[in-house]
């Protein structure tokens, strides 16, 4: 029953993923919706439950098939946006409270059903897909995950600009 309301719900998770955190968006919500919706894609590739993409105008359409239902939800393009101000985004917040939670647990039923452990581990989401590696804490030094500070990854070898044409002055 619970993967029929999920048409809305991942709508909605996905939307507020996609969202700048400003005024009563808060950025720790933004991170959940991310995280939520990273692992709902997680386990549609491990399923291989997808079924149907379609590219509009608002964003990618997904329909995937996940033990007999068909599920389709909205994926926004991430642009820069600015949320308008005459939502009432108290209604909208208190939606997606209620769906966060649903998502979270049918997302753990989900994993339990492949025999995956939920939630995944931090060391996890690097194996899960491309711009996972942000969502791995940064530690004291500043830098997180696998890569640097700078945006490279420790302990590679990256010559600067200079190095690398040769100075030919």
């Amino acid at each position: 029953d619970a993967l029929r309301d999920l048409d809305d719900a991942l709508s909605m998770v996905f939307l507020f993923a996609a969202l700048p955190a400003v005024g009563q968006i808060k950025s720790q919500r933004v991170q959940n919706c991310a995280r939520l919706s990273l692992e709902f894609r997680h386990f549609v590739m491990q399923k291989h439950a997808l079924r149907k993409v379609f590219a509009s105008i608002k964003g990618l359409y997904y329909q995937v098939e996940i033990f007999g239902e068909t599920i389709t939800w909205l994926d926004p393009y991430r642009f820069a946006q600015k949320p308008p101000g005459d939502v009432d985004y108290r209604v909208l917040l208190t939606f997606l409270e209620f769906y966060e939670c649903l998502l979270s647990f049918v997302n753990f039923k989900l994993y339990s059903s492949l025999g995956l452990v939920y939630p995944p581990s931090t060391l996890s989401y690097e194996s899960l897909g491309s711009n996972l590696g942000l969502l791995v804490p940064k530690d004291a030094a500043g830098s997180g995950g696998k890569f640097g500070g700078n945006g490279t990854q420790k302990g590679s070898k990256v010559k600067k600009s200079s190095e690398s044409i040769g100075a030919k002055v």
